[in-house]
């Protein structure tokens, strides 16, 4: 921090504030941390059925986290986690570094899910809970990009921002409306 100009708070504070940010972490995400964020979650989002929307994603994101952040032995790298609104909209963003061999796939599922109606989300996601797999804790079901599709109804928003030739950082906002 020696480097730091004594404004940096107050400079972060105000690009918070400029962006309608209610809530953020940066570091490691854990399952005790997780539920830290959803309890302090309560008092940012307070808007009956729209809360529930925001706080079944914020799980899904959340989760997302712990479960798809790299696995490697690497040196770990810092994921993130966003709530914001502004007058229209929550905002959920979450951001973590991810194999660069796992892109394609992750890709083709957003665009899926970008691609397809409600009724075509419902069918996808009972298509993937008939599919009998049953996959590793890890893994997940991959059923929370439909979810959050399903609840949002609004297009995920993403990008794979490189790191270096073997990683990205994967920042990914899901919008809920405010009404």
């Amino acid at each position: 921090m020696a480097g730091l100009s004594t404004d940096f708070a107050f400079d972060i504070n105000k690009a918070m504030e400029d962006h309608s940010i209610r809530l953020s972490y940066t570091g490691e995400f854990t399952n005790d941390l997780i539920n830290v964020l959803l309890g302090m979650s309560k008092g940012a989002v307070k808007l009956g059925k729209v809360q529930k929307k925001v706080y079944n994603i914020m799980i899904e994101s959340l989760e997302n986290l712990v479960r798809h952040a790299s696995k490697s032995v690497e040196v770990p790298y810092p994921a993130i986690f966003i709530l914001a609104q502004d007058d229209q909209y929550h905002y959920v963003c979450t951001g973590n570094k991810i194999h660069n061999n796992d892109v394609p796939a992750l890709k083709q599922k957003l665009d899926k899910a970008n691609k397809l109606d409600k009724k075509g989300l419902r069918t996808w996601y009972n298509e993937v809970l008939m599919d009998g797999k049953t996959p590793s804790d890890e893994e997940g079901a991959g059923l929370g990009i439909i979810d959050m599709a399903m609840k949002s109804q609004h297009n995920l928003h993403y990008e794979f921002k490189p790191i270096n030739d073997h990683n990205s950082f994967f920042v990914l906002k899901v919008m809920i409306a405010s009404n």
